[in-house]
């Protein structure tokens, strides 16, 4: 009876293991200005089920300093509790960017508070006389499946999109340093505008520098 108990238990472990299967992957943070220019974090998100679709939703439950007022690719809107439209990703390799856009009126790192909810499906086709039509049944963890009817909210999978992203008191251009573009803190972040200008002085140098060589030039002309 005992090995019995054990098999069944493996089953049912092997069953939660490879029901479904959903990979996330931070590609890239796009630091932002405090009050001034949202932040922006990008994920490629990869259904690695090749048996089942997933049908998933993004929900994100910001803190006070910190809210989700977008997620391109899934959907949009605003408020300190973000849900997405549900998005359908096909069997695998599926993969589908996210982008989460934050905004925060204050400096330093901000979490998003944010997971995504799935669940596996297939879909069965019935055809009666001339009528086909299209069902899908859902996965529940214990290896069930359920109709559309029957699926509620704790059938859901959950994976966490636990990253933070980084606010600027005052930068022209914020951006993670080279290294460091997958994602970066408050501390790390540099100012692409400010490096990549030119100094006034070295301006005025130039300036100089030119109008002495033209004046050379039409001197040395003029006495050939």
């Amino acid at each position: 009876m005992k090995k019995i108990i054990i098999l069944l238990l493996a089953i049912l472990l092997i069953n939660n293991v490879f029901a479904a299967e959903l990979s996330t992957q931070l590609k890239r943070t796009n630091p932002g200005i405090a009050g001034t220019k949202p932040a922006e974090l990008i994920f490629d998100v990869v259904n690695i089920d090749t048996e089942h679709k997933l049908t998933a939703f993004l929900l994100c439950r910001s803190p006070d300093d910190a809210v989700v007022s977008s997620s391109l690719g899934a959907a949009s809107g605003s408020g300190a509790q973000y849900i997405s439209e549900r998005f359908t990703m096909d069997t695998a390799p599926f993969q589908k960017s996210i982008s989460l856009t934050v905004n925060s009126d204050t400096a330093g790192d901000r979490r998003t508070g944010c997971i995504i909810k799935y669940i596996p499906f297939k879909e069965t086709t019935k055809t009666e006389g001339n009528v086909t039509t299209t069902s899908k049944q859902y996965l529940k963890l214990n290896g069930d499946y359920i109709s559309e009817t029957e699926l509620k909210d704790d059938y859901y999978r959950e994976l966490r999109l636990d990253k933070t992203v980084p606010f600027v008191k005052s930068m022209s251009n914020p951006a993670c340093p080279e290294g460091k573009g997958t994602t970066c803190t408050a501390n790390d972040v540099i100012d692409l505008g400010a490096a990549g200008s030119i100094p006034t002085w070295a301006i005025i140098v130039g300036v100089v520098l030119i109008v002495l060589l033209v004046a050379y030039l039409l001197g040395k002309t003029s006495r050939s």
